[in-house]
């Protein structure tokens, strides 16, 4: 689970996390967004917008705090052996 990734740094009171990940692309397929494939190198953002699509990806990885999202980076690494 992404929950139990090694720590990677901390500023401030936000903490960095390395999260194994197979894509930086995925599929966006909302009516609100006008396009179809978003690049996130990352799940969560220092910049805490309340209106951000990508905050449910926290919900998504039983990180329920709200602030959560704002607290914990989970920077994505390119992982060759999750293509196998």
């Amino acid at each position: 689970m992404a929950a139990e990734s090694p720590r990677i740094e901390a500023k401030r009171r936000v903490e960095y996390f390395d999260l194994p990940a197979r894509s930086f692309l995925s599929r966006c397929d909302s009516p609100r967004l006008p396009f179809q494939w978003t690049i996130n190198p990352y799940r969560g953002c220092e910049f805490g917008c309340k209106y951000c699509y990508a905050r449910y990806a926290h919900e998504f990885m039983e990180l329920r705090d709200p602030e959560d999202f704002e607290r914990k980076i989970y920077a994505k690494r390119f992982d060759q052996g999750a293509l196998s």
